[in-house]
Order: structure tokens, then sequence, then C-alpha cells
């Protein structure tokens, strides 16, 4: 189940897992843990409001429908700003003098006195979504975005009343030159307006970590032939402000600091609330992750296993990779 028409937005939501999964079961110690070894499908995202829908180039709808909502003159000449000097992509009142350079950037600016905001994107990647996302209006106005073909004979958009934000996403299946245009249906201000547009999915990481864990392994003598088991400790970032709600883990690296007693057949294993989880030996940081499997916002178990050990103490410093998706929620972390 790839992502096609229906992009359920990463903000909050259960794991769905598509089967059949491949996986291996541990149960050595008392400890059940389902190993994925690959994710045949993609996670479904699920937004706060319900499912949005990811146009594509066949959505766009002709301009003609615009007519009397928003301003059509395509090539006019510049108007003046004329309550204040304009803000630093001036002047971007017309297509001819349309802002570039700016995808994938969280950019303000203002709208005056018969003023239209144009910017110019280069879509030369179709294989990811875009977000397209308009947001703090000042209030008492009514500002409008929407998005124009190469040709400048369709249109996408979302209209919504009064400055309630608007966003929508798109699968641009078509490489060329875009239009996207900012104008007010009422009023203006020299508040400025947040605008993205870019690709949908952004990455980021939690930076190095000292969760605060500590594994005591004890003495385990050499030549045993069964694996000791540590009690399991938790990582908890189901209410951590620092992530994005609906990150989902690209990558995890866990270290495995301690003590530096000396220990043989060690591993590492995390593992999410329902059961699926990872392992990796002991002496390598990076785990295998599988692509799309795991929201980064739970409560993680983590626990290990050794074949011997010289009073070896556990603890691990944790850096998790993630990528969200670009929306009014999350435009804070952008």
């Amino acid at each position: 189940m790839k992502l096609r028409k229906i992009l359920c937005l990463a903000l909050v939501g259960t794991m769905i897992f598509s089967m059949p999964v491949f996986a291996a079961e541990c149960t050595e110690g008392g400890n059940v843990i389902n190993i994925v070894n690959e994710d045949a499908d993609s996670i479904l995202f699920k937004n706060l409001t319900g499912t949005e829908n990811v146009a594509d180039c066949s959505d766009f709808v002709s301009v003609d429908t615009l007519k009397g909502k928003f301003n059509m003159e395509f090539n006019a000449d510049e108007a003046m700003a004329l309550a204040s000097s304009g803000d630093k992509y001036e002047p971007n009142n017309s297509i001819a003098t349309a802002t570039g350079g700016l995808m994938g950037q969280k950019i303000t600016a203002t709208i005056h006195e018969g003023d239209v905001d144009w910017y110019k994107l280069e879509i030369l990647d179709t294989s990811e979504p875009y977000s397209f996302v308009l947001m703090n209006i000042p209030s008492g106005c009514d500002y409008d975005m929407a998005l124009f073909n190469s040709d400048l004979t369709g249109a996408y958009y979302n209209f919504q009343a009064g400055n309630t934000a608007e966003e929508f996403y798109i699968n641009i299946n078509q490489t060329g030159t875009y239009y996207l245009a900012v104008q007010p249906n009422t009023g203006y201000s020299d508040y400025p307006y947040t605008l993205y547009f870019g690709p949908a999915f952004k990455n980021g990481d939690t930076g190095w970590r000292d969760p605060g864990l500590s594994f005591n392994f004890g003495y385990v003598p050499l030549g045993n032939d069964y694996d000791t088991y540590v009690p399991s400790q938790y990582y908890d970032l189901t209410n951590d402000s620092t992530i994005p709600n609906g990150s989902v883990m690209t990558t995890l690296d866990m270290t495995a600091d301690g003590n530096g007693a000396y220990w043989i057949g060690f591993f590492k294993y995390i593992k999410e609330p329902s059961g699926y989880g990872m392992e990796q030996i002991g002496n390598l940081d990076r785990f295998v992750v599988p692509d799309m499997a795991y929201y980064v916002k739970q409560n993680w178990e983590i626990f290990g296993k050794i074949r011997h050990s010289n009073y070896f103490v556990w603890e691990p410093r944790i850096l998790i990779g993630y990528k969200f998706i670009v929306t009014p929620q999350t435009m804070v972390y952008v």
C-alpha cells in the first residue's frame, strides 16, 4: 500500500502494519520481540483533523474557475505597495517578476494595498509529494493561495474563509516551472504571513542524548552456553515537544557506552509497545531501520543480552533520525 492519492499526514495515530511482514520472534529470557526484517508496506499517517487528499496534475482545474476570485492579470504592470515599502521579495506582483529560489524554505512576507505576491517553483523531482502552506494570516484579513501550472492554463487551490490557514499537498508528476500566488481576498497588513512550498517531507534528528539508562549485567562466567538478559528500561519520547508529531524513524544509533568492562556476545534490543522492534550487535551503533516502520514519539522499551560479562554496566547514548510532513502544525520545526 504505497502513498497514492491519499496521504494521511503524520500528526497523531496508531501504527498500522500491513501484513505479511517478514519477522523473526525472539523469546529467550522471557522477552518477546518481533524483529522486523522488512516492512512490506508504508505506514498510513493520520492527520489531527482527518485524511488529507493528495492531488496530482490531473486535479488542476481551468483557470477560468478563478475568474472573479483571483487576480488573473498574469502580465499586469507592477502595482505599487501603497501601505508600506513592501517586503524583501518585492517586486513580485506579476508572473514576470515572480520570486524564485525559495523552494523548501519557510518565509514571511507582507501583503499591501494593490499587492499580489508571485513565487516561481522549478519542479525537478517528481518522486515525492509537495506541501503548500499559507498560515499566520493577519487578523481581519483573508488571503488566498493558488498554484498554477507551467502554461498558466490550470490551477489548484484550497481557499479558506477569513484568516484560516490554507494548505494542500500535491504529487507533481510533471517537471517544469510552476507559479504560486498569494493575494488578499479582503484586507492587507504590515504584519507578515508565513508561507512554505516545497517537498512535503523534511528530515531531522534528536541529536545525541543520554536517556539516563543503566543496565548492570553483573558477572556472567566465560564459557557458558546461554544468554543472560537484563530487565527492560524505558526511553519515553511520547510527549517530547522537540520532535514533530507524526515523525517517522529513519535512523537509529545506540552506543555500547558504559564502564568499559569486558564482555562477549552483547546484543542490544529496542521495541515499541506493539512488540515490534530491532536488534543490533553490541559494538555496532547503527541499527537497520525498516523504511516507514516506526513512529518516533513512543515509549521505547530497551534491554540487552550477553554471553559473558565481567561486571559490564551498559549506559547507552541514543541518536534518532526522522522525517516528518510539513503541515501548519509542524511548521515550527521547519
